[in-house]
């Protein structure tokens, strides 16, 4: 989680673009030569509780949101 937050945050600025998936004609950050060694399972952990937090507030909570918690609360 640590690195998905440093490759996400504190590169650029947080805005989630380390979760997005490539399409046909979107390469995306998620899978550039670089990130390729992030760990996939912190991937389904932020899938996760985005859809438990939409089933449960819809609209209300960002990726970025749950991964800035999930780094914080993770690491402590």
């Amino acid at each position: 989680m640590l690195r998905l937050f440093f490759h996400d945050c504190l590169t650029n600025s947080c805005d989630a673009s380390i979760l997005i998936s490539s399409m046909p004609f979107n390469f995306a950050e998620r899978d550039a030569d670089i990130n390729l060694s992030l760990p996939r399972d912190a991937f389904d952990v932020i899938a996760h509780a985005k859809i438990v937090l939409e089933l449960t507030c819809p609209k209300t909570v960002s990726c970025v949101n749950i991964l800035v918690v999930a780094t914080r609360d993770l690491s402590m």
